[in-house]
């Protein structure tokens, strides 16, 4: 029957697509239900209205060290439209540069000589450096002991100075986990440092996507799915989940009714999963999570300009507002445009709070300044996008506020970043959540 599945994977972010990707190449007949016309979730894109083109909502990277998700890239033939950057670039709010790359020295101390190099550090902030990365792998190494504390208060601790704190663990820090060093779970903090910088030499490269994420995501999944038998539904609102029995499912959705299927993932973010999920199958720590994880806001920004801009493929900007700069290569372009440059800021509440003019204001400011641009030249477009609930905040104990993807009922999982992957609220803890979530569904039998 055509309304009749295996599976139906209840959203199509990143979560959802692993999900489904793994069960369809299982065997089994999936369908994905998503309301929006790209998948993605927050990694998504639009189409701008003025141009008519299709553009991603806010720039997302991965690094090196996001294994899980690569290999979804690679299972849905998209591992091409990935480069990543053997420099990553960072500058201060005086202009002065820091490239950070792998010497060929042996793990961990691959990046030792470029950490020693950054301009702004002084002599004691990178003797600080040196001692608190030789403690990241002892606390990494025993998380119950670092997840008490919030990771300002480790780094403290590990003799961190206020220099190291501001000029190099803020920029890695706040932009993986979207909040404040002291609102950062040490566990979690520390986890991010090992990982991006000490465990593999290629785990620091920031990997940038060379097409819109939500266009090719959508593209090559409707084809694997579809390629299995089953089927990708965009556009379509799930309103209801109902388990008339053991491994029946009756799922409410509009615009077109019912459907039903065997098994069900609900991968939707944490503060929807209970609008959906039958009341009977949620477990305490979904409740949990429901209640007391707090959402953090990024505000992105897009700006067409008429004329050639001087600026890296990605800069990490210190001290100032924007803390991102990503110039996109001429596929981006419109047909009239010389540049185009997005921004991100992470841990935005502030600027989050200001209109989408004022918003403009403060990153064009910051472009033309890390920029060294007396004038930029002349604006076509510009377009500002805040997301009050772009991932949740990593706070000490949210560990334990973080549900395995399991319900009470076998047939049902759930599946998103928010879920206990062990990462942040990122694409690759999204993609590890959804490979747990089809591991789910595969172990109960179906």
């Amino acid at each position: 029957m055509a309304d009749e599945y295996d599976v139906a994977v209840v959203g199509g972010g990143v979560a959802g697509i692993a999900a489904a990707t793994q069960l369809a190449s299982a065997g089994l007949r999936t369908v994905i239900l998503d309301k929006r016309p790209y998948l993605g979730g927050r990694a998504s894109s639009w189409v701008d209205s003025r141009t008519g083109r299709v553009f991603d909502v806010c720039q997302h990277v991965t690094l090196g060290c996001c294994t899980e998700f690569e290999g979804l890239l690679s299972r849905l033939n998209l591992r091409d439209n990935l480069t990543y950057l053997d420099e990553v670039l960072l500058q201060d709010a005086g202009g002065k540069r820091a490239a950070l790359r792998a010497w060929p020295l042996p793990v961990p101390f691959h990046l030792a000589p470029s950490l020693l190099r950054v301009p702004w550090l002084t002599f004691g902030d990178r003797t600080a450096a040196a001692r608190l990365l030789s403690d990241v792998r002892r606390f990494a190494d025993d998380p119950p002991l670092a997840a008490r504390l919030d990771f300002e208060t480790w780094a403290r601790r590990s003799g961190a100075t206020p220099g190291l704190m501001r000029g190099l663990l803020t920029p890695i820090v706040v932009s993986a986990c979207n909040a404040d060093l002291s609102a950062v779970s040490a566990a979690v903090g520390v986890s991010v440092l090992d990982r991006s910088l000490m465990q593999s030499r290629d785990g620091y490269r920031i990997g940038l996507f060379t097409r819109p994420v939500g266009e090719m995501l959508t593209e090559a999944t409707r084809a694997a799915i579809e390629k299995a038998g089953g089927s990708l539904r965009s556009r379509t609102t799930v309103t209801g989940i109902e388990r008339v029995r053991s491994r029946t499912y009756r799922i409410a959705i509009r615009p077109s009714g019912n459907m039903t299927a065997s098994a069900c993932v609900v991968a939707v973010p944490w503060d929807v999963q209970t609008r959906l999920l039958p009341l009977q199958a949620l477990t305490p720590a979904m409740e949990r999570a429901t209640r007391l994880l707090t959402p953090g806001t990024i505000v992105a920004t897009h700006h067409w300009f008429a004329g050639p801009l001087d600026c890296p493929e990605a800069l990490g900007l210190v001290g100032r507002n924007v803390h991102w700069l990503f110039k996109k290569p001429a596929a981006f372009h419109n047909d009239d445009c010389g540049s185009y440059v997005t921004t991100v800021t992470s841990n935005a509440h502030y600027l989050g709070s200001l209109g989408a003019s004022e918003i403009l204001g403060i990153a064009e400011d910051d472009i033309r300044a890390a920029l060294g641009c007396r004038a930029l030249p002349p604006i076509i477009h510009a377009r500002a996008f805040v997301e009050r609930k772009a991932t949740f905040i990593p706070a000490p104990g949210s560990e334990t506020l973080r549900p395995s993807c399991a319900t009470s009922w076998p047939d049902l999982a759930v599946a998103g970043e928010w879920t206990d992957t062990g990462w942040p609220s990122t694409m690759e803890g999204a993609a590890r959540s959804g490979a747990a979530a089809a591991a789910v569904i595969l172990h109960s039998g179906l």
